[in-house]
């Protein structure tokens, strides 16, 4: 960030490698000074993956520990159709859910949003 002049640094396309403790030395003509260390995190968004059996089974990936909606519709056209069927907080990095319903009985079309 050499000859940064504002109070905001933004990282476009952030993904887990960015995350970690941060500081800035800021100078002048007068001097410089550290700043405290700052922690950054970085939440990444979901994945989906589906498998078709008799049930249906979503795979997550995303952000261990942090939860995700899994949201379903029968008609896509709908916009305010959308039920939610589970929220799920991953233990691991990567999850599988599986919809009770069997697959044979409704056609659903699923959707994972971040909570």
């Amino acid at each position: 960030m050499a000859g940064a002049t504002t109070s905001r640094w933004t990282i476009f396309g952030a993904n887990a490698n960015d995350a970690g403790d941060y500081d800035v030395l800021v100078s002048n003509l007068d001097g410089s000074t550290t700043s405290a260390v700052a922690k950054v995190t970085v939440i990444v968004g979901p994945s989906l993956a589906i498998q078709l059996n008799r049930l249906v089974e979503i795979t997550i990936g995303g952000t261990t520990g942090h939860t995700y909606g899994i949201q379903y519709t029968s008609d896509l056209s709908e916009t305010a159709s959308w039920i939610n069927a589970t929220n799920l907080t991953l233990e691991t990095p990567s999850q599988t859910w599986v919809d009770v319903e069997p697959a044979t009985n409704a056609r659903r079309f699923y959707r994972v949003i971040a909570r």
